[in-house]
C-alpha cells in the first residue's frame, strides 16, 4: 500500500489544492513565499533605521555570514542565530516567535534553551553575552558561538 502511494504522483488539481482533495492550508505561490523566508530578516534590519554592521554585530554573526544571509533567498538560519538577530533587533516574544517561524523553529514551553530565552526576552534583557552566560550555567547552546 505504502509503495504505491509514494510512487504515485499527484495530479496537478489535488496537488494544488483546487478541487479540495489535497487542500493545503496557507498556501502560497513562490514569489510570495521567497519574501516570507528568513530573508525577512533583512527588511526588518531596514525598517529599523540601524545599520546592517550594528545588528550583525550585536547578534555576533560574522559579516560573512551576514552576507550569506543577505544574499541568499534560501538561506536557513540555525535556531541560534534566528534568535540571535531577534535578541539583536530586540523584538518582543511575539515577534521573535514570528521571526523563527520564517525559519522553522518556535520558542517552546518545554525546553530550557527556549525558556531561558524567553526570559530574558520578557525582562527585556537582550545582551547576548549576559544570555550566553546564563545558558552555560545550563549547560545549553550558546548564541553567536
Amino acid at each position: 500500500f505504502f509503495s504505491k502511494a509514494i510512487s504515485a504522483p499527484l495530479s496537478t488539481s489535488a496537488a494544488s489544492g483546487t478541487d479540495g482533495a489535497f487542500p493545503v492550508p496557507g498556501m502560497l505561490c513562490r514569489k510570495r513565499a521567497k519574501k516570507l523566508g528568513f530573508s525577512f530578516i533583512v527588511n526588518l534590519i531596514d525598517k529599523s533605521g540601524h545599520k546592517d554592521s550594528s545588528i550583525y554585530k550585536k547578534a555576533h554573526v560574522s559579516k560573512q555570514h551576514f552576507s550569506k544571509i543577505r544574499h541568499n533567498p534560501s538561506y536557513k538560519p540555525t535556531k541560534e542565530t534566528a534568535i540571535a538577530f531577534a535578541l539583536a533587533l530586540e523584538l518582543d516574544v511575539a515577534q521573535t516567535n514570528d521571526l523563527i517561524s520564517r525559519a522553522g523553529y518556535t520558542l517552546s514551553n518545554s525546553s530550557k534553551f527556549d525558556l531561558i530565552i524567553r526570559y530574558f526576552i520578557e525582562h527585556r534583557k537582550f545582551d547576548i553575552v549576559e544570555i550566553n552566560l546564563a545558558l552555560y550555567e545550563f549547560d545549553q547552546t550558546l548564541l553567536g558561538a
